[in-house]
């Protein structure tokens, strides 16, 4: 096997099983190349672990074994397990995430489950032939949990001037443009290979809170902003709200949230630039809302951009919050990797100290079974949500 020599920095990061090497902690390397399955050594060349190296990538070299484990003695265990511990889930949805990168122990890659359709989506081109490998396995885990499977699709995402653009393959059956799926009592319909008109699981976590809460809900009025797909919506709906405001930019969630209304009285969707036109549009509208959702996109790609995701942080919380009645509830979320959750509270917290409210903290919710995190890859620990309800 072709091996790697790094730097004594990033020994100890390994000896902390951290699953990044990054491409300047690589000092030997003679004769790799990208992709390949490499054991990582220090320069007394004791084994560390193994990897897959990604040539002219900033994370030079992701870890799949640590120690003298070896990946492909271990990884058919490490996916077993993955599917093992989403079982929990197949009672009361049929749509989840079976591998969550890192946290499962296959860094880059994530496989999302979806009434039948498994979609792998691998983050550098490096891993295509770890991900190959894997889809090779996953039939027989279905079939060990009686999940129905339809179709497997690989994905690589590619950034295209600022925005996230997806190469998709089929690999096994036939994939399909709408599935529906469900979650406890709700059927909605989704577009599995388009990522945001599909559905982020990370924030089952606050549909399960406002289903399990309908006593914070009935009777309000709800402003859902970046509402996505409107699955979030629908659980407002069936909590008894008396309307929902959803505002989105994407045509595509919109068309995907308009197909679920089902002539819904009480939704309403709207395409609205939120980052731009917000401001106008309360003002134009001049309504009060009993609960407030915002939940933007994530707004840190790179460690730079975090000074500047804290100021969009602040200008939609100043924004919307004075539209929020008393004893309202405010919820906020990020999916920015980069800012964490003592952070994004004190962000929260300074708006609400300048407009002079006064918010209690409700919960802080934790994360969802299929979207684990482990102390050693606080990078994976990028979900926030918190809920405030405004006390004066």
């Amino acid at each position: 096997m072709k091996e790697i020599i790094i730097k004594p920095r990033a020994e100890f990061s390994l000896n902390a099983k951290h699953p990044w090497i990054y491409s300047g902690a690589i000092v030997g390397q003679k004769g790799v190349r990208s992709g390949d399955l490499v054991q990582i050594k220090n320069k007394k060349k004791e084994i560390l672990g193994e990897g897959i190296f990604a040539n002219r990538e900033l994370i030079g070299t992701r870890v799949f074994s640590f120690g003298k484990e070896t990946f492909l003695a271990n990884y058919k265990e490490s996916l077993k397990q993955a599917f093992l511990k989403r079982k929990a889930l197949i009672p009361i949805t049929n749509s989840f995430r079976i591998i969550h990168g890192e946290a499962d122990g296959f860094p880059g890659i994530t496989i999302d489950y979806n009434a039948g359709h498994l979609r792998i989506q691998y983050y550098s081109k490096s891993l295509y032939k770890i991900a190959r490998l894997i889809s090779f396995q996953l039939p027989k885990h279905c079939k060990n949990l009686s999940l129905n499977l339809s179709s497997i699709s690989l994905v690589v995402p590619r950034r295209n001037s600022g925005n996230m653009q997806r190469n998709s393959r089929i690999l096994k059956g036939n994939s399909e443009d709408i599935v529906e799926i469900f979650y406890r009592s709700i059927r909605y319909k989704i577009s599995p290979e388009l990522q945001k008109s599909g559905i982020y699981n990370d924030v089952r976590n606050l549909r399960s809170f406002i289903l399990d809460h309908p006593e914070l809900i009935k009777g309000k009025k709800v402003l859902n902003l970046f509402s996505n797909n409107g699955l979030l919506s629908k659980c407002f709906e069936v909590s008894q709200a008396k309307t929902v405001l959803s505002l989105e930019d994407s045509l595509e969630c919109i068309k995907v949230h308009e197909s679920n209304l089902n002539q819904s009285s009480i939704q309403k969707v709207q395409r609205l630039d939120i980052f731009q036109n917000l401001e106008i549009f309360l003002q134009d509208k001049k309504e009060n809302f009993g609960v407030i959702v915002i939940d933007p996109p994530s707004l840190t790609s790179k460690e730079s951009d975090k000074d500047k995701a804290r100021k969009i942080y602040q200008s939609l919380f100043r924004t919307s919050i004075p539209y929020l009645v008393k004893n309202g509830i405010l919820i906020l979320a990020s999916c920015s990797n980069r800012i964490f959750s003592e952070d994004f509270e004190r962000i929260a917290r300074e708006v609400f100290k300048e407009k002079q409210m006064q918010f209690k903290l409700i919960t802080k919710l934790k994360e969802e079974l299929d979207h684990p995190q482990i102390e050693s890859f606080p990078e994976g620990n990028y979900l926030k949500v918190h809920i405030y309800t405004r006390v004066s």
